[in-house]
């Protein structure tokens, strides 16, 4: 896949929570590479990586993941944060474990959204999942090898 023209780029914007919101909502992230519509993540020993970074935070107590789809310029993933070490701080160690160890630049920043009710959290789900459908990577979510979904969190 050739490299295309630059995406425009948006503003940052803050991941600190107003201490009213739940902390046990899950949330939706997405993380871009730097380098759009080009092949830097989906490959298997980057999803391996992945799958092995998110695990170890996993295991720290620093998110419980429920859907992941790696794309080939960006990240998709839906889990529950552990809010007390904070989303931002999550976020950069992942992206800095798959920078050391597969060069990938990533943008600064990334995009969260928080799911408020199961309804939504089933439909971001279908969205992650159909997202290789959608770029006419694949004909069903079952061929796309580079996704994870967590069999008893979903909805």
């Amino acid at each position: 896949m050739a490299p295309m023209q630059e995406l425009q780029k948006r503003k940052t914007l803050p991941h600190s929570l107003p201490a009213w919101v739940d902390r046990a909502d899950p949330f939706f992230v997405t993380i871009c590479c730097r380098q759009r519509r080009f092949n830097s993540l989906a490959h298997p020993n980057v999803f391996g990586t992945i799958m092995e970074t998110q695990l170890i935070h996993e295991s720290a107590g620093r998110l419980k993941l429920l859907s992941l789809t790696v794309m080939p310029d960006h990240i998709h993933l839906i889990a529950r944060w552990n809010h007390a070490v904070g989303l931002d701080l999550t976020i950069k160690a992942f992206k800095c474990m798959l920078a050391k160890r597969h060069a990938i630049e990533w943008q600064q920043g990334f995009f969260d959204h928080r799911i408020r009710s199961s309804g939504e959290l089933r439909a971001k789900t279908a969205y992650v999942r159909a997202n290789p459908i959608r770029a006419g990577l694949v004909k069903t979510e079952a061929h796309w090898p580079f996704a994870y979904l967590c069999g008893d969190d979903n909805g």
